[in-house]
């Protein structure tokens, strides 16, 4: 049984980009509280107001800048995010980043950037904030995938 989206805190990372801006309008609509983060607060902010002209539901709690390229970022956003002493119902790890052309001809620190976003960031969030998910027996931890993985491009863990 997945966690009801009405009311509960909902932490949506990468959530400036397109598909992240389509989850914040939709997790809104749904009367959700957003922790919402993304590289730029600014720009965060920007998207967010623009969606929140069209949707008058639903709450932002927190916008928090933050790279999650590294494990230092994680543990930040954990700390940050426990700081608003708020429990996170349902984490969903949305942050990712995309390239374009030939292997050969991408450096290797653009791929490593990306797994480090793409891969090792979910699983670090993931970990992180399963132990308050499973100690509460309620949470939900999701990961975006490419479609060709799963048929609406989500994977999801339950804490119960």
């Amino acid at each position: 049984m997945m966690t009801q989206l009405n009311q509960s805190v909902v932490l949506l990372t990468g959530a400036s980009g397109g598909f992240g801006q389509e989850l914040t309008r939709q997790l809104l609509a749904a009367e959700s509280r957003l922790i919402l983060t993304d590289l730029d607060e600014a720009v965060l902010r920007e998207r967010v107001a623009a969606i929140q002209r069209t949707v008058t539901t639903g709450e932002v709690l927190a916008y928090l800048a933050i790279d999650l390229s590294d494990r230092a970022g994680c543990e930040r956003l954990y700390r940050q995010v426990k700081a608003l002493d708020v429990p996170v119902d349902i984490l969903m790890n949305n942050a990712g980043i995309g390239l374009y052309g030939r292997m050969d001809e991408i450096p290797a620190e653009k791929w490593e950037r990306l797994m480090q976003v793409d891969l090792l960031a979910p699983m670090r969030l993931s970990a992180l904030f399963a132990a308050d998910m499973i100690a509460r027996q309620h949470g939900t931890a999701a990961a975006r995938q490419p479609p060709r993985r799963s048929a609406n491009g989500v994977s999801a863990i339950e804490a119960r």
